[in-house]
């Protein structure tokens, strides 16, 4: 029996990157470390081998990466379920990169974008007529898991935010000088309190512009003209979403863009049956599931009007 890394690692001496494209991965990863090393920076009272470990927990999980950042890591970003290197997609580069999210937001943001990918590979696999029900099984386990992680993490930094009115750091007091009323109000409307939310509302802007793809050409029969004009009407109205998405931007509502983002997601697997449904010819299917996700993202929209 082949050795599976044997198989990776064959594979990977096959696949070949220019230098451009090794410099540009290897420069988003060192700037993405750099970001989080100084978002996560130690106190000076911390212990000397705490930083140490800290500072060589990041250093370790990127020269990992900047190895992977190469030919094997390009390969395996893009390969989809059922290929040679989706193992080592979902069991290691993603592993690596979900090390990075350390606050309960974060967390939650990546476990989301995770499920969105699922999401897209059994898309991309569907389109190509390769998918399978053995694949659209695991991948729909996938999805669910993701997003149980994702609303976990959001239970979770809620209460960290009760936590946090009740029991504040002393030395944090001393050391800025601030009234506890003062604290409190700080606490209870916080501008950013886990520095993810310009990352957030991109990834939520990334998953609005990945609906709108949707397009009338999907359909391949003359008689599914009115489901053509669903998924127009359901294009509109995703405009309307962007708008009130920006809003939102500069509102910096981080924890209420993370739900809208868990309900655009339930909305886009909406979307995904009903282009199975088209395919398989189901026209009748495919206009309840296009209607309803039409009503999802006028909820969503109504969200988000709240928050404005």
């Amino acid at each position: 029996m082949t050795d599976p890394l044997e198989k990776i690692f064959s594979g990977a001496r096959r696949v070949i990157l220019r230098e451009d494209e090794r410099e540009r991965l290897r420069s988003q990863l060192l700037a993405f470390v750099d970001r989080k090393e100084a978002r996560y920076s130690l106190p000076p009272s911390a212990p000397h081998w705490l930083m140490f470990f800290t500072r060589h927990t990041f250093a370790a999980a990127a020269a990992l990466l900047v190895l992977l950042g190469g030919a094997v890591s390009a390969a395996a970003e893009y390969s989809l379920p059922g290929d040679a290197f989706y193992g080592l997609k979902t069991g290691v580069t993603e592993q690596v990169r979900g090390w990075f999210a350390r606050s309960a937001g974060a967390q939650a943001s990546w476990q989301i974008t995770l499920a969105e990918r699922r999401l897209e590979e059994i898309s991309k696999l569907a389109e190509d007529d390769k998918l399978n029900i053995e694949l659209e099984m695991e991948a729909e386990t996938r999805i669910a898991s993701h997003e149980g992680r994702a609303r976990e993490a959001i239970e979770e930094r809620s209460s960290d935010e009760k936590e946090a009115k009740i029991a504040l750091p002393q030395a944090e007091l001393r050391q800025q000088g601030l009234e506890l009323e003062e604290l409190e109000t700080e606490v209870e409307s916080p501008e950013d309190e886990d520095g993810d939310l310009e990352e957030l509302i991109g990834d939520l802007k990334d998953i609005n512009e990945a609906i709108l793809e949707v397009s009338p050409e999907v359909v391949a029969f003359e008689e599914a003209e009115d489901v053509r004009s669903d998924i127009r009407n359901l294009k509109e109205k995703l405009d309307e979403l962007k708008k009130e998405t920006d809003a939102l931007e500069r509102k910096a509502r981080s924890k209420e863009a993370v739900r809208t983002r868990l309900s655009i997601l339930e909305t886009k697997k909406v979307l995904f049956r009903a282009q199975r449904a088209l395919l398989s010819g189901g026209r009748d299917k495919a206009a309840r599931l296009l209607a309803e996700a039409e009503s999802d993202l006028q909820k969503i929209e109504d969200i988000i009007r709240e928050e404005r």
